[in-house]
């Protein structure tokens, strides 16, 4: 028998009990939203990205997704958290519910994890101070710190008092009459920046202290720069939780040449279609408001400036290794039974770029190795054959950018190709079919056929940039050396094999113990 739901008529008792039932129900609804009321942050549920943010122990996170997503209510939650001191949702059992879905459709929900909530579970207190803490949030406008955190209307009350206990915390409002100051009573404090009144005054990122930093939106380096300055002192915490409208450093920060190397940084990319409590048709409705390159990223969570990615198949958490293969011995050492391929693009004045690919026996390439240096021709083959000799792999060939074959008449001096010629690295000329390359390219990532090692920073970086320019409808013609090497990698098979039996070399005899001798020649 089905639970009586006042929602669904045609389960509504019949009877002298149906008032009363009626009224229970009713008497239930009130109570649980006087609850929610008097304390919204004991019934928030994240969801699997909101979960991910919330539980990465790292000092600088990064949530990236198109709108819609629960970025800011993923932040407000988190500030709450740190003003109260403890992430109270992480101290009753729930599931995260995560939406599987294929390129925004087909879109079902799942349970990701479940929650073993307790007062004592690590969640609840992991990385919060012990003190009241000091956060600063930065929004792009008084308006939007009014409208989306601190409004006080009875209809639609900012995030922080939605979230909070009742009476826990007091706003102060500034100059503008927006509440850009919330104190808690137990003396921890909540302050609001805007983008704009710093565009008018550089002053007032300076001279305070803080517990944790966030931009709920984005802003200028110089914002993040000075504000962070405050986190030092306390070994601090800095999120970005936004769409990527704008200010692609921040982007950059986490996905850049740089923050490989930065061992306290983790980020998202996320869709709005990763929202399990929103629906397809109002997904689609919003959509269908949007031009391509918005969808990009107010859907999908990709920052404008990269709406036009050549390569949107490339996905960082899916396409580059994170544990060595068998048999390799580092990240730029493959296994020595292992083929090598090398692409060149070379100059004379910006870095010259090499591009390494191992093929072993499943023939699925992984680009295992870059040189990115500006350097003589010279310097660069010694580079060349110094690191085929430290893989002891063998090198199957090098394809060379037909720019290497030119000679400088001013100089008389031998081409790129000659020079590496004369120091046994021999080259071909490198396709320059730029719309095959793409193409084979992009089956590749689609195929899981292509993968990276993550010190191929140079690669990688390129990678998150390569755009198409919408004036001219070709990539920008800046930051792609890589790029090149790597579409005439994929142009070409790259095929496994054994180099001795291929080069022609003498096979050992092997005993034949039942020869077949009714072969007629």
């Amino acid at each position: 028998m089905e639970s009586f739901n006042p929602l669904n008529p045609s389960l509504v008792p019949s009877g002298d009990d149906t008032a009363e039932l009626l009224q229970q129900q009713v008497a239930v609804q009130r109570q649980l939203l006087k609850m929610v009321k008097e304390c919204g942050i004991a019934f928030y549920r994240p969801h699997y990205f909101q979960d991910l943010y919330h539980t990465c122990p790292l000092k600088r996170r990064g949530l990236f997704a198109g709108n819609r997503l629960g970025k800011s209510e993923g932040n407000a939650a988190e500030t709450v958290a740190w003003m109260l001191g403890e992430r109270v949702w992480y101290k009753t059992p729930f599931d995260v519910l995560q939406v599987l879905h294929e390129k925004g459709a087909n879109r079902r929900n799942v349970v990701a994890r479940h929650h073993n909530g307790s007062p004592e579970h690590p969640l609840v207190r992991q990385g919060i101070p012990p003190w009241p803490t000091k956060q600063v949030i930065v929004c792009t406008n008084w308006d939007k710190v009014d409208e989306i955190w601190t409004n006080q209307s009875l209809d639609r009350p900012g995030k922080l008092w939605k979230l909070l206990p009742q009476g826990f915390g007091r706003g102060s409002r500034n100059h503008e009459g927006v509440i850009s100051e919330v104190y808690g009573a137990n003396g921890s404090l909540v302050k609001f920046v805007s983008v704009d009144a710093f565009r008018r005054n550089a002053l007032i990122a300076e001279s305070s202290d803080w517990d944790r930093v966030s931009f709920d939106e984005p802003g200028p380096e110089e914002l993040w720069k000075g504000l962070a300055r405050g986190l030092v002192d306390r070994h601090g915490q800095g999120d970005f939780t936004l769409t990527s409208l704008q200010e692609m450093w921040i982007y950059d920060y986490f996905y850049g040449e740089e923050a490989a190397d930065k061992e306290n940084r983790e980020s998202w990319r996320a869709q709005i279609y990763d929202n399990p409590f929103l629906s397809d048709i109002a997904i689609k409705d919003f959509s269908d408001d949007l031009t391509e390159d918005e969808r990009t990223c107010r859907l999908e969570g990709l920052p404008l400036e990269l709406s036009g990615l050549v390569y949107k198949e490339f996905r960082r958490d899916q396409h580059v290794l994170k544990t060595l293969p068998p048999g390799w011995h580092d990240w730029h050492l493959p296994a020595h039974d292992c083929i090598l391929y090398a692409r060149a693009d070379v100059h004379a004045v910006t870095p010259n770029a090499v591009l390494f690919c191992a093929v072993d026996k499943s023939e699925i390439p992984v680009i295992c190795h870059e040189i990115w240096r500006s350097c003589s021709a010279d310097e660069l083959a010694d580079e060349i054959a110094a690191y085929v000799a430290m893989t002891g792999c063998f090198l199957s060939n090098i394809r060379m950018d037909p720019s290497g074959w030119i000679q400088d008449m001013s100089t008389r001096a031998a081409s790129i190709a000659t020079t590496f010629a004369a120091k046994g690295l021999y080259c071909g000329k490198a396709s320059k079919d730029f719309t095959n390359g793409v193409l084979k390219t992009r089956e590749a990532f689609k195929r899981n056929r292509l993968f990276f090692v993550p010190t191929v920073r140079q690669t990688l970086r390129e990678l998150s940039r390569y755009a198409y320019n919408p004036k001219t409808g070709k990539p920008y013609d800046k930051d792609d050396h890589m790029m090149e090497n790597l579409r005439r990698l994929c142009i070409d098979r790259l095929a496994f094999f054994d180099p001795d039996r291929a080069a022609g070399y003498k096979i050992e005899d092997q005993e034949i113990p039942f020869p077949d001798l009714s072969l007629t020649f």
